[in-house]
């Protein structure tokens, strides 16, 4: 299923009860929406084919986090050296009832993980 992430990502992908539940913000939080916890595996796959599995987290209106898995036995995986910012991707989120996919911009590459920022569906 493809989705235009801000008009149907809460309504495809979380369940009532997760779209009442209280955002995670801090007094220094500058972001432009707030953000739910949200954790499901994903797949994010670039345009030129690079790909990295993980699990979605603090997600909001206008895009989310991707926390890379690790590799066999733990070892850390090197996405900071295939994903940059700038990359236009597939985002595959796994949730109840199928896969969800969302058309998206990388914003940040750090440690942690990948800052998605959603596009226009198609």
């Amino acid at each position: 299923m493809t989705g235009h992430w801000r008009n149907s990502l809460w309504d495809q992908v979380l369940p009532e009860p997760e779209r009442r539940q209280e955002p995670r913000e801090t007094a220094a939080d500058r972001r432009r929406a707030q953000r739910f916890g949200f954790y499901h595996p994903a797949r994010l796959e670039t345009l030129n084919g690079k790909q990295v599995q993980g699990y979605t987290q603090d997600a909001s209106l206008h895009g989310l986090f991707l926390t890379p898995m690790a590799g066999p036995g733990g070892t850390p995986v090197d996405f900071q050296s295939q994903i940059k910012p700038g990359d236009s991707a597939t985002l595959r989120i796994q949730v109840e009832g199928g896969p969800v996919e969302f058309t998206c911009r990388v914003v940040r590459v750090d440690r942690k993980g990948i800052a998605l920022e959603a596009l226009p569906g198609l």
